[in-house]
């Protein structure tokens, strides 16, 4: 075991002392909490069986979900790389499935193959080449979108297959490539919970003060109170546990964690209504059906996609994310 370097299995010292075990020890509060929240609110008749039963099977699910993640992320930084390649695979699927993508094999072939490669490069710390590859896949989707001489349908088989390799590969390659960092198991970790923990606080909000719809015809559950909720509350859990997460970094002061939390919450919520978009457009309600309560992988994982960039470059401007690896 000993001859195993620690980045491709580490479970030794995933709970030692540090950020990731508090996140771990928070997680298991959160849950617990909310498990009493809405049994003492049934049991009060504040809320109707129906709605017990959806709040339950959603926060079981989110649970299931977040312990899913915990695995690869105890495991070591490979592992998580590993693991989130075959969500970005995952999710494309479903996406490329629900808009027929899935028909053009040529489209759907380059993309799967331009999220193994910028996986890899991510897994090879090569930082110039995880960059580049976001442009150079849409070189070859454009270029090779003509193979079949058919012009008609080219903007609409390209330009969807670049709108599914940009988000759901190259976006969500991110959390590979922090997965660099040596303290990995904290920011992903953080990253994934505050992210989940914004969809939560908007809906409660929402649902508790929410009158005026933010988008009726993207998303008619969602209302400004409903946001204008998670953005003040995942704000002020970034600028409570950030410093915690980026402790020994230039990122602990908390003058830096709160518009990291800022930037979660509006990408998070901004990552929801795109996907919400994309449903509307075609006319489904979920992408998939392999989580109770959520629909599929890239129902859940939705807000992840736009927060995943965009945390990242937050981050990596002012820590670095193992800067002597960016060639």
């Amino acid at each position: 075991m000993n001859s195993i370097p620690p980045r491709y299995l580490d479970f030794a010292t995933a709970f030692e002392p540090g950020s990731f075990r508090t996140l771990a020890l928070l997680i298991g509060g959160i849950f617990t909490f909310a498990t009493v929240v809405i049994a003492a609110l049934h049991l009060a008749g504040k809320l109707k069986p129906e709605k017990s039963r959806e709040l339950k099977l959603r926060m079981w699910s989110w649970a299931a979900i977040i312990l899913i993640f915990m695995v690869p992320i105890s495991a070591g930084q490979v592992p998580v790389m590993v693991a989130m390649t075959a969500l970005s695979l995952f999710c494309f699927n479903e996406y490329a499935r629900a808009v027929g993508l899935f028909r053009e094999k040529t489209m759907y072939a380059i993309c799967a193959v331009g999220i193994l490669l910028v996986n890899l490069a991510a897994a090879d710390r090569w930082y110039n080449f995880f960059n580049a590859l976001s442009i150079l896949t849409c070189v070859v989707l454009s270029g090779l979108g003509i193979w079949k001489d058919q012009p008609k349908g080219y903007t609409q088989r390209v330009g969807l297959a670049v709108f599914g390799f940009m988000f759901f590969g190259y976006g969500l390659a991110h959390v590979s490539y922090l997965a660099n960092d040596p303290n990995f198991r904290g920011i992903i970790t953080f990253l994934i919970l505050s992210t989940e923990l914004n969809d939560v606080f908007a809906y409660v909000t929402g649902h508790l003060f929410g009158r005026k719809k933010l988008a009726p015809n993207t998303s008619p559950g969602k209302t400004i109170a409903g946001s204008i909720g998670a953005l003040i509350l995942t704000t002020a859990l970034a600028g409570c546990v950030g410093p915690l997460i980026f402790a020994g970094t230039q990122m602990a002061n908390v003058w830096l964690c709160l518009p990291l939390g800022l930037i979660i919450s509006t990408s998070g919520q901004l990552g929801d209504l795109m996907l919400s978009s994309v449903k509307r457009d075609i006319g489904v309600k979920d992408l998939g059906s392999v989580i109770p309560g959520h629909g599929g992988f890239l129902d859940r994982f939705d807000s992840l996609v736009l927060v995943a960039p965009a945390a990242f470059h937050f981050i990596n401007y002012f820590n670095g994310i193992f800067p002597q690896g960016m060639n």
